[in-house]
């Protein structure tokens, strides 16, 4: 369990899993095959009795600059990659609805598109002083994506989930903590490697 991860660096430390985002050269942007990782690694986690608590963080200065948009450049058939990646898209959300393990999002730096969007279905949301969330979904011409719509206003209010959503506007470490969307904020020399998770229950 836990084998055989290219997209995804994952570490079991006791009850706690790390899993990070590994993809620094596009400053951790998310393909297809990181959300079928994404999955897969929530399920197992959902079977391990002995992991209580995900930890999703990013390698490098970014958490995740969002989804790779190059991975269609190279497509045949544009329609039919398009139906696959929704079917993808939606069974990674479920995961992340449906995991019963505590679910926490450690930004450490910043956090773009479907990395602010992921966040926001987590249980706890902990960012650097260097982190920053934008959603540019307007920008891109697309819709907000996993239950973006539905979770921002519940947790930030309906104005500020616009200013986001809608303006693209970003949201800085100290406004995440105002707007509730994470409840700390750390300096990145907090972090020494994992053993800034030691005030995490193991």
């Amino acid at each position: 369990m836990f084998k055989g991860y290219t997209e995804l660096v994952v570490e079991q430390r006791k009850k706690l899993l790390l899993v990070q985002f590994n993809n620094p050269k596009k400053k951790n942007c998310l393909n297809r095959f990181a959300y079928i990782e994404i999955t897969r690694v929530l399920c197992e986690a959902a079977q391990e009795d002995q992991v209580t608590i995900v930890v999703f963080t990013g390698t490098g200065d970014f958490y995740s600059a969002g989804n790779d948009l190059s991975q269609f450049e190279s497509v045949n058939d544009l329609e039919a990659s398009i139906t696959e990646s929704i079917k993808i898209f939606k069974e990674m959300v479920k995961a992340f609805v449906e995991c019963p393990k505590v679910i926490v999002s450690l930004v450490n730096g910043p956090c773009i598109g479907i990395g602010t969007t992921l966040a926001g279905l987590s249980d706890m949301v902990w960012c650097s002083k260097k982190a920053y969330f934008t959603t540019p979904f307007v920008k891109l011409g697309i819709v907000p994506e996993a239950a973006s719509s539905y979770m921002f206003p519940l947790i930030m209010g309906r104005s500020k989930a616009t200013e986001m959503l809608l303006f693209g506007e970003k949201l800085l470490p100290h406004e995440a903590l105002q707007y509730h969307f994470v409840s700390r904020v750390y300096k990145p020399s907090e972090l020494n490697s994992y053993n800034g998770f030691a005030t995490l229950p193991e």
